[in-house]
């Protein structure tokens, strides 16, 4: 029996771990899982709550999943951004060192650390991380410290920077989901979608992908592994694909008051140095991921 203790295990990316590992991953019963997590009262931020779960829990693995995710809002709040990300970290990391702990962490890092507006044709593992939002420096900030104390302690801890991760369950604070969830409302209710610039280009993943990848990560030894998909398109192809998804006729506009300031710039991501370790390749077309989330929001209107 393997004990798996997941920070932030109530998130979105959290509750499909939960599910994979207790559903998927070999016998049922495989993993006893402890969740740590704020909605739980449970805070990174407090040493003495994370150094007494691991203490009592003992865990075999640690999925550290708790951060301060949402761009605008570090941007907006970067203390609180930094608090939780690098000093959660920091704790985490702390409380392992101090209870003689020889768990196995697996630590989400992001591709925000790699920053936008750049030239590179791809990025690799050995790109230069050159964030350009507070969210992306705290993120690389925490991952410098994995790999110290990966380097001076011998603690084994992987970090995985992902690229945009969608499906079922997502907030609707991010476009993917908020565009499913207005889909969904327009079938219903018959409202207009407006929306600003559609040209963003990005990466996206499965997050029943993602979940997979970070089970096979946890085994690796330390280091830091890209996570992506073949799926890179703009916004304006996943509007198009979920409108083309509707039972009904739905309506689009464009509003010059909704733009933002963007770069088209986007090297693409290379995840192969993970995938010939591993064997991981992502399962589910951009086009069932989007249908899935779709299919939630309705059910959720």
């Amino acid at each position: 029996m393997l004990k798996a203790l997941i920070t932030g295990g109530n998130g979105f990316v959290g509750r499909h771990l939960q599910s994979y590992l207790r559903n998927t991953v070999g016998e049922k019963g495989e993993y006893t899982i402890s969740i740590f997590d704020l909605s739980m009262g449970d805070d990174v931020r407090n040493f003495e709550s994370i150094r007494t779960r691991i203490d009592q829990f003992q865990p075999d693995y640690i999925f550290h999943l708790a951060a301060q995710a949402y761009v605008p809002e570090s941007t907006m709040n970067p203390r609180r951004g930094f608090e939780t990300n690098l000093t959660g970290t920091l704790n985490l990391l702390e409380a392992v060192r101090q209870t003689g702990m020889h768990s196995r962490i697996l630590v989400s890092g992001t591709s925000e650390e790699y920053g936008y507006d750049r030239d590179d044709s791809e990025l690799t593992e050995e790109s230069v991380a050159k964030p350009t939002t507070p969210y992306g420096v705290s993120k690389l900030a925490a991952t410098t410290l994995c790999s110290t104390y990966s380097r001076i302690y011998g603690i084994n801890i992987v970090v995985t920077r992902a690229w945009n991760h969608i499906g079922p369950g997502a907030s609707p604070s991010y476009a993917v989901s908020a565009f499913a969830k207005r889909v969904a409302e327009a079938e219903k209710f018959g409202t207009i979608i407006n929306h600003g610039n559609l040209d963003a280009v990005r990466n996206y993943t499965d997050v029943r992908d993602i979940v997979r990848a970070y089970r096979l990560a946890i085994d690796l030894e330390s280091g830091i592994y890209n996570l992506a998909s073949q799926n890179t398109v703009s916004t304006r192809e996943v509007l198009s694909q979920l409108t083309n998804m509707a039972v009904t006729q739905v309506q689009t506009n464009e509003n010059p008051h909704l733009f933002r300031q963007m770069s088209n710039k986007f090297p693409r991501p290379n995840y192969s140095k993970f995938s010939k370790l591993t064997g991981w390749e992502p399962k589910f077309q951009m086009k069932e991921t989007l249908l899935d989330t779709l299919d939630f929001w309705r059910d959720a209107v």
